[in-house]
């Protein structure tokens, strides 16, 4: 498993609008019992909907991950970091394996916290995760975070 970089990010995203705006678009030629409605659009106007439609939602994405990554560059500047190809977290003393773990997952640092709980089991790391402030750089892998921080 990956971790959360500006790629993947952005393929997630691509993903879930195209798969959102088909099936609105889907929806849109469905009455409520079930048939298919066909004299309200047709086929080439379905198609340039569709991809007006997916168009649109790949453009406001491209937006939402661009203010998302500016947002993350200004939080850096303001830390004083000029670091612009990491994350930057910081591990309280006393935090539970899942509160790292939950604190890694909503700072966009891995993509899902089960599965690092999963790994520190497995790695046997449970008592090696240190406490402190760190950069991880984007694109890390779920062992390469791990490795991170156990050497904090």
């Amino acid at each position: 498993m990956r971790s959360l970089g500006s790629h993947s990010l952005r393929s997630m995203l691509l993903g879930v609008g195209i798969g959102m705006v088909l099936t609105a678009s889907f929806n849109l030629l469905v009455n409520h019992e079930g048939t298919i409605i066909g004299d309200v659009l047709q086929p080439k106007e379905i198609v340039e909907e569709i991809e007006n439609n997916v168009e649109k939602q790949i453009e406001e994405m491209k937006d939402r991950l661009d203010t998302t990554q500016e947002k993350h560059t200004q939080e850096n500047i303001q830390n004083g970091e000029k670091e612009k190809n990491a994350f930057w977290v910081t591990i309280q003393p006393g935090m539970s394996t899942r509160e790292i773990a939950e604190y890694l997952y909503e700072n966009e640092v891995i993509l899902n916290s089960d599965e690092f709980i999963k790994k520190v089991s497995e790695l046997q790391l449970t008592r090696s995760l240190k406490y402190g402030k760190t950069e991880i750089p984007f694109e890390s892998s779920l062992e390469e975070v791990l490795m991170i921080l156990k050497d904090l």
